[in-house]
């Protein structure tokens, strides 16, 4: 099987995948996992598509994974990457369905929390999953969040997974406890189940969508429709959610007990604590539940079923914002990146402190947003002089020799000149600088360029060639 285990692989360029039908990397079917480093290096992928939306991509067998990978391996790393206008449309019977942007679930480490590693990712689009009998988890980023972590991170996918099932017809096979099988819809902005893992630093702006619904009478209740939906996850079970926010509308389409403003079920164990902390709503959302619009609240979450009661769960310092005073929840979040509301959580999962990257305001989209570094261009030649007698005997060249970080495209101008002089001087789109013969004495100026990319604002440095 190959796995990419030790292999670091990084993007030169944006990918264009307009008019191809998606295969994950892995099969969809799950044949292997990604556990390489996959660097997106500041550049987009774009048009991801599996299915469309008038023909879903149909599914057989236990399960099925979707997204840019089926699956990342423990040791996996996503980083520096956008995905755009990703279009997900699966359809399934009774395969259990994964599915996310970037993968459709992760596996964990031996370590307590070690396992994927998503930093600097955001993922846009919309993901749709149904079927009729079997699990469905489906997220902006994954369907499942197995340990590991996503920080840094912003997700504006419009997720729907629907279930329509009739348990009243064909075998079902009671579990070791003799309880007949529940069939779950999970959905979340980030993931649809997070297990064990974190989310930190990262938002979601996208609509969530889940539905559940029975033919068989007697699974009629909101105890038996199966649906988790939460802004960031549906189910949360022993993981961490801290200094994040989420401005979507979430729909349960059929009442249950489990849908809710951040997260829709919440459970622990003795082993894996729960926390949701330092976390944002926007108070123009709306929360619908069946045929119930439901109020904002201060529950974030829907249930904590009472066995998990004595659970060591905490959820605190959670609350609602504007988008009218958005800019001072972009201080709140910077306020909480400077120190950590719960170090431990972060320790846990070994990412440090000042892994979390400062929040800025957008005035555009009235929101705070990750900010970006600024790109740095360094160059083997920033400053060359030529004689005027030897640029009167012949014309001279040279290579700017320019790289960024993030490696985004660069381009080249000429940006000054002697009155005049312009003719005498050009650059490629290579930049290579040339000078030609007879040019002026004076002080000749070439620009360079930085695209801005996911994580990196533009930048510009200025070359200068002098003729004396």
């Amino acid at each position: 099987d190959v796995d990419y285990e030790g292999y670091y692989v990084q993007l030169a360029s944006d990918i264009n995948l307009s008019g191809i039908n998606w295969e994950p990397i892995g099969t969809i079917s799950g044949t292997y996992a990604f556990n390489g480093i996959f660097d997106g290096n500041g550049h987009t992928i774009k048009n991801l598509t599996i299915g469309t939306k008038s023909s879903p991509r149909e599914v057989s067998g236990d399960t099925a994974k979707a997204g840019l990978f089926s699956t990342l391996g423990s040791s996996a790393t996503v980083k520096n990457l956008a995905l755009t206008n990703v279009s997900i449309y699966i359809k399934g019977g009774s395969t259990v369905i994964y599915g996310g942007g970037i993968a459709g679930t992760t596996s964990g480490g031996s370590g307590t929390y070690s396992g994927v590693k998503i930093d600097h990712v955001s993922v846009s689009g919309n993901i749709s999953l149904k079927n009729s009998r079997g699990n469905i988890w489906a997220g902006g980023y994954t369907g499942m969040l197995f340990k590991g972590y996503i920080i840094n991170s912003a997700s504006n996918v419009n997720i729907t997974a629907s279930e329509y099932a009739d348990t009243s017809v064909g075998a079902l096979e009671p579990d070791e406890d003799g309880d007949e099988p529940e069939y779950w819809v999970e959905a979340g902005g980030i993931t649809g189940l997070n297990f064990w893992g974190l989310v930190a630093n990262s938002y979601s702006t996208g609509n969530i969508y889940a539905d559940y619904y029975d033919e068989n009478t007697d699974n009629h209740s909101e105890e038996k429709t199966y649906i988790a939906v939460g802004g960031i996850s549906g189910l949360d079970y022993g993981a961490a959610v801290v200094n994040s926010y989420v401005t979507g509308n979430i729909t349960a389409a059929h009442a249950t007990k489990y849908a809710a403003i951040i997260e829709g079920l919440m459970e622990a164990s003795s082993a894996y604590e729960a926390h949701i902390t330092g976390c944002y709503y926007n108070s123009q959302m709306t929360l619908t539940n069946g045929e119930e619009v439901v109020g904002l609240g201060p529950d974030v979450i829907g249930i904590i079923p009472d066995s998990y009661k004595d659970m060591p769960i905490n959820i605190s310092s959670n609350s609602s914002f504007k988008t009218s005073k958005a800019s001072s929840l972009t201080s709140k979040l910077n306020a909480a990146v400077k120190s950590v509301p719960d170090e431990f959580l972060l320790s846990r999962y070994s990412v440090e402190d000042t892994a979390l990257s400062a929040w800025t305001y957008d005035s555009s989209l009235s929101l705070p947003v990750i900010s970006k570094n600024t790109a740095k261009i360094t160059v083997k030649n920033s400053s060359v002089t030529y004689s005027s007698s030897a640029i009167k005997k012949k014309a001279k060249s040279f290579k700017i020799g320019a790289s960024v970080t993030g490696n985004a495209s660069l381009s080249y101008a000429v940006s000054s000149y002697p009155k005049g002089a312009g003719k005498y001087i050009s650059v490629s789109k290579t930049g290579k600088v040339t000078v030609k013969k007879n040019a002026p004495s004076g002080i000749y100026k070439i620009k360079v360029k930085s695209a801005a990319t996911f994580g990196y604002k533009s930048a510009s440095k200025t070359i200068t060639i002098k003729i004396k």
